[in-house]
């Protein structure tokens, strides 16, 4: 690195961390004002409004056939909810029914920036002019509370908003970021230097939240564990992203899902999700070949993108597995819904919400006992479980499936019976809605 480049470094980082000291200055000034002018705290005479601060952006939850689930998330009380996209690709807005409005925020004059190399720079200077955005968004549209999707980068700007305008804001816990760490030996935000610097920031924000709302009990242990208050948690049931129409179309027959998938008489093992290294999907390979030297009538199909997926198929093709695994790259929601049906096994190595949904198509399920997957997967009941990262038991509890036909359809019908008695849209709805009334009612 030349002279130039480290001055230019030192320089970066230099004015992004003034930038900053000037913000929370900026951010004292403004919370002493609002304490003296004594401003009446909301009724909520009128129906609530919500932000919900989401990372990505709208093309990437069309990616994830995710609408379903936003659609609900007005918990059938909010008035509207706002999905904001902090650090978007693109800046755009998108309406998403009555209820529902989508905004990519990014900032593009501060590109320039970026591309000349002040990437620290860039990054204050888009966190400022977010906040100047939020604040005077909140109070132009009546916002009631701020909802943040994860404790870090939408849980910093949720807070930061919550102190500026004296909006509540809650966090919703979906992963362990601790066990991520442990497994993959990084930060999950690249947005911060080290995991203990990502943890202090999402401990601090975990400890300040009105509600910590998680989904499954090892995400309300993890909360519990990085700072987050006892009474302040709050346990929801889980559901998938396919939201009730999603929920309506996964209940109808499919009894042309095999020939689409051209079976040709072959067992149809199936992975649905993203192909990164979090979702140790490489564990695939060697679990199929294992398989396949049992029984030659099998076939992998996959489904879903990501940085693994060259690699994944290099690794089969060197095995001389090439004719027993398929890509099928990203499917539209029926099409997913359709190869869920026409699987005899989905083989989960880290599964995500896509459990529900291939329970709720009668897929019976395999996985690594890990995470979430134990909290719904019950052996022997509602699925197999094998130890982490074991691909030989994992090939071996997809063999008793396929060799059991009474065993797969107990497992079907366990499976399928468990989201629809407890992980219905409804019911997901129902708990945020409980939990979002009630802190609205204390905050009134």
């Amino acid at each position: 690195m030349s002279l130039g480049q480290r001055l230019q470094r030192w320089l970066d980082l230099t004015l992004a961390v003034l930038v900053l000291v000037m913000l929370s200055a900026w951010l004292v000034v403004w919370c002493a004002l609002r304490q003296l002018r004594s401003r009446r705290r909301r009724t909520h005479d009128r129906p609530p409004r919500m932000v919900q601060m989401v990372s990505g952006s709208i093309e990437g939850e069309q990616r994830r056939n995710a609408f379903g689930r936003l659609t609900d998330t007005d918990y059938g009380w909010f008035e509207h909810v706002f999905h904001v996209y902090f650090y978007a690709p693109t800046a755009a807005r998108q309406s998403a029914g009555p209820r529902h409005s989508l905004i990519n925020w990014r900032l593009s004059p501060l590109e320039g920036l970026r591309a000349a190399g002040w990437k620290r720079l860039h990054l204050a200077l888009h966190e400022v002019a977010f906040l100047g955005w939020l604040g005077r968004f909140i109070s132009r549209e009546g916002i009631a509370v701020i909802d943040a999707a994860d404790p870090y980068v939408t849980g910093v700007n949720a807070w930061l908003g919550s102190v500026v305008t004296g909006v509540p804001y809650t966090v919703e816990i979906h992963r362990d970021y601790d066990l991520d760490y442990r497994l993959l030996g990084r930060p999950h935000f690249a947005y911060f230097p080290s995991w203990q610097a990502e943890r202090r920031v999402g401990g601090w924000v975990l400890r300040h939240a009105h509600r910590v709302i998680a989904d499954h009990d090892c995400y309300a242990r993890y909360a519990l564990a990085n700072g987050a208050r006892p009474e302040r948690i709050v346990k929801v049931r889980a559901t998938s992203n396919l939201g009730r129409p999603g929920y309506a179309l996964a209940e109808q027959p499919r009894p042309q899902a095999r020939t689409r998938y051209e079976a040709d008489g072959r067992r149809l093992l199936v992975y649905v999700g993203r192909l990164d290294p979090d979702k140790f999907v490489e564990d695939l390979v060697p679990c199929l070949e294992r398989v396949v030297a049992r029984r030659r009538d099998v076939r992998l199909l996959l489904a879903g993108d990501g940085s693994l997926r060259a690699s994944l198929l290099q690794a089969a093709r060197e095995r001389g597995l090439s004719d027993y695994i398929r890509w099928l790259g990203s499917l539209s929601l029926p099409d997913v819904l359709d190869l869920f049906s026409a699987a005899d096994v989905v083989v989960g190595t880290h599964l995500g919400a896509t459990y529900l949904e291939a329970a709720l198509c009668g897929a019976p399920l395999v996985a690594y006992d890990i995470d979430r997957h134990p909290e719904f997967i019950h052996d022997g009941e509602t699925g197999m479980l094998a130890p982490f990262r074991d691909a030989q038991r994992l090939s071996e509890a997809v063999l008793r499936v396929l060799d059991d036909a009474a065993l797969a359809d107990r497992l079907r019908r366990g499976a399928k019976r468990r989201v629809l008695e407890q992980h219905r849209p409804e019911h997901y709805m129902e708990d945020m809605r409980r939990c979002f009334q009630e802190l609205l009612g204390v905050v009134a």
